[in-house]
């Protein structure tokens, strides 16, 4: 009892906050990364110049804006990609030209949804001694995608001499010997894991079913922004919400108990694998050793 008590002098309470759970937002507030932006260097609001989502795939794309007249710019590798784009279009295309300018100055982001649950995750906001949190619907990676590589590269293989473009350029080396090239074919075996997976161009055209819907982009400090950031803050309908819980349920609830369940598994962690069928790998790491060890051999495949 005396160790506790010093410890507790030692790390005293400084300060408390009453928590609330704002539900104005629920549902629909993702959260955007950028895994490979500097953090110190995010991408200027102002930039830009267009934003689509596929809903139903948790999709987005997101256009950003790029200065020809920067020192980092090649002119002309960008006129060069400006032109082979346009070539890449069929020959009877009405379509606006892909880049403004003819050159290219934008680049596009797209999404990648996140290994993480973003139902382990909320956005909190603390202002004059309240915590509002919010849970998060999604958490989506943005990265940049290279897709005018392929129009290049579509567009160099219509030209005269088989993929040569106007800098000299050439898709296949010349003189290079032919070689042969052996090919094995795997028996097809019905109720394989190989068979059940679609293939790339499968998920491709199941993708390009959903036509994409264009979204109002809104600075951070125009008012419409500022009018969505005042949602993040509970209303007083959350926070006439009764809280019915014991004390009991809710460290329950918070900090689990590790109880064995009938099988000899941990009961929280064969809960949270239960809805999916299987326990992930995370979760048996999260385990004791012991238990660790029983999964592993509960779960092991014997390969042929």
């Amino acid at each position: 009892m005396e160790t506790v008590a010093a410890d507790e002098e030692d790390d005293p309470v400084i300060s408390e906050v009453d928590v609330f759970l704002s539900q104005s937002l629920s549902g629909h507030l993702h959260l955007l990364q950028y895994p490979l932006r500097p953090a110190h260097l995010p991408y200027p609001s102002d930039s830009v110049e267009g934003v689509r989502m596929r809903a139903g795939q948790c999709q987005v794309e997101v256009d950003i804006g790029i200065t020809p007249r920067g020192e980092n710019y090649s002119t002309s590798r960008g006129e060069r990609y400006g032109r082979m784009v346009e070539l890449s279009k069929p020959a009877d295309a009405t379509t606006a030209p892909y880049y403004k300018s003819g050159r290219m100055d934008r680049q596009t982001l797209t999404s990648h949804l996140s290994r993480h649950a973003p139902s382990r995750y909320v956005a909190g906001v603390l202002k004059d001694g309240e915590l509002h949190l919010t849970p998060l619907a999604g958490i989506i990676q943005l990265r940049p995608t290279l897709s005018h590589l392929d129009k290049v590269d579509a567009a160099s293989k219509r030209l005269p001499g088989g993929g040569a473009t106007s800098e000299g350029d050439t898709t296949e080396s010349e003189g290079e010997e032919a070689k042969p090239v052996q090919v094995k074919f795997s028996r097809f075996k019905p109720g394989s894991s190989s068979s059940r997976k679609m293939s790339f161009q499968q998920v491709e055209q199941q993708q390009d079913e959903e036509p994409w819907t264009t979204l109002a982009y809104h600075s951070v400090d125009s008012d419409e922004a500022t009018s969505e950031r005042q949602m993040l803050f509970a209303s007083e309908e959350d926070q006439s919400a009764t809280f019915s819980l014991g004390q009991e349920e809710y460290l329950d609830l918070v900090c689990p108990s590790e109880q064995l369940s009938e099988d000899g598994t941990l009961a929280a962690h064969a809960a949270e694998g239960s809805s999916s069928g299987h326990v992930s790998l995370s979760q048996i790491k999260s385990m004791p050793f012991p238990h660790q060890v029983r999964e592993y051999l509960l779960r092991a495949t014997m390969l042929p």
